[in-house]
């Protein structure tokens, strides 16, 4: 018995510590793919065993979905909109009609 607690004291603290959770970068992935449910699933499952990638989880979901839901606002709402354009079908066919005498025989 004496001899078990000596090779229990004899460890060095490299090998004491824990290995780092692997684990963690699961749901990392599952807060990326899936946005803010994925990092809520991950605060879920996570927050009684790791409180700090719990979080992080929650925060890296919350980003991915702000920043989607950027883009897609930028997508939809500052392109030109197809009830105020630019200029007008009949304006471009008018233009392209001055500059190329073949598209007179295309607009009738």
């Amino acid at each position: 018995m004496t001899d078990e607690i000596k090779k229990a004291e004899t460890i060095s603290p490299e090998k004491a510590k824990p290995a780092p959770n692997k684990g963690n970068v699961t749901w990392i992935m599952l807060s990326i793919v899936f946005g803010i449910i994925g990092g809520g699933i991950a605060w879920l499952a996570l927050r009684k065993r790791s409180a700090s990638a719990a979080l992080t989880c929650f925060l890296i979901g919350t980003g991915v979905t702000a920043l989607t839901g950027a883009g897609i606002f930028l997508v939809l709402f500052m392109v030109d909109r197809p009830d105020n354009p630019r200029y007008t079908f009949d304006q471009v066919l008018s233009a392209a009609v001055q500059m190329s005498p073949e598209c007179n025989s295309v607009h009738t």
